[in-house]
């Protein structure tokens, strides 16, 4: 990678993390059962936050969407996304995750 910033793989339907700088590790280490849950649960087809952060993708790649405001572990998170690379129907994302207060999903 050429730069320290987590980078994620969509390929439609799937996302895979290539890469996760050292802040985003040690929110890993925090709590891996619980990371690995969000991240199963953002791969399941039939899961709500699948289909909205699927659709948030094939926005990015549009370019209609930059960030996308989620809650996951009692915590809301804004993903920001930029498009980086695309081949096909696979697109690769730079993304940052942000936690934000309540006021700002007003």
């Amino acid at each position: 990678m050429a730069c320290d910033k987590p980078t994620c793989l969509d390929n439609g339907s799937h996302f895979r993390l290539l890469y996760v700088n050292e802040e985003f590790q040690k929110e890993v280490k925090r709590a891996p059962a619980v990371f690995k849950q969000i991240v199963n649960e953002w791969n399941k087809p039939e899961s709500e936050i699948a289909k909205r952060l699927q659709a948030f993708a094939k926005k990015v790649d549009q370019g209609e969407a930059s960030y996308f405001d989620l809650k996951q572990t009692e915590q809301y998170l804004r993903l920001s996304a930029q498009q980086i690379a695309r081949h096909e129907n696979c697109q690769m994302l730079l993304i940052n995750a942000s936690e934000i207060t309540v006021q700002y999903l007003k």
